[in-house]
């Protein structure tokens, strides 16, 4: 596969997923194909209806360090900053978008190791999807497998019909 998409120093997707397929950063068959799907429609996405944002991607990016901080540990009290695989991911859900202006995915399963921030990451995207995302009636819901686990997040939004 030859791709010819370039990532811009500050397009947190596009060096996550030329850093995964270029075997800097280890990643398994389900990362892999997500890159891949990633760089080729930075390509050929236009033909489909797709393009990226990467504003807008920078911009909810931006949103962790700016509004959440780390609650507890040794960084207690900083800026919460994305772990470069948050970055691909919530870059990928707000920057891609369809020709009709709506996000090209609405919905999206995060399955990770303990450790890996996933907690803060879901908590920061439903904060950001019930308040930041330009989303009238935006409803955002907490689940968890059982309550001795932390609830991830699940987030949708109902267009205004009036």
């Amino acid at each position: 596969m030859t791709i010819s998409a370039k990532p811009a120093a500050d397009d947190a997707a596009t060096l996550y997923a030329c850093d995964v397929l270029d075997g800097k950063v280890v990643a398994g068959e389900f990362v892999k194909a997500s890159c891949q799907r990633h760089l080729r429609d930075l390509d050929g996405g236009s033909a489909r209806g797709l393009s990226f944002d990467v504003d807008k991607a920078k911009h909810h990016c931006g949103f962790f360090p700016a509004v959440l901080t780390v609650t507890e540990g040794i960084a207690e009290g900083k800026p919460f900053n994305l772990l470069p695989w948050h970055g691909f991911v919530v870059a990928s859900l707000f920057g891609w978008k369809r020709d009709d202006g709506l996000r090209r995915f609405r919905m999206a399963w995060l399955e990770t190791g303990k450790g890996q921030a996933k907690s803060p990451l879901m908590a920061g995207l439903g904060i950001d999807m019930m308040g930041f995302a330009d989303k009238e009636r935006s409803e955002v819901y907490a689940i968890a497998g059982d309550k001795d686990h932390p609830a991830g997040c699940l987030w949708t939004y109902r267009r205004r019909t009036t």
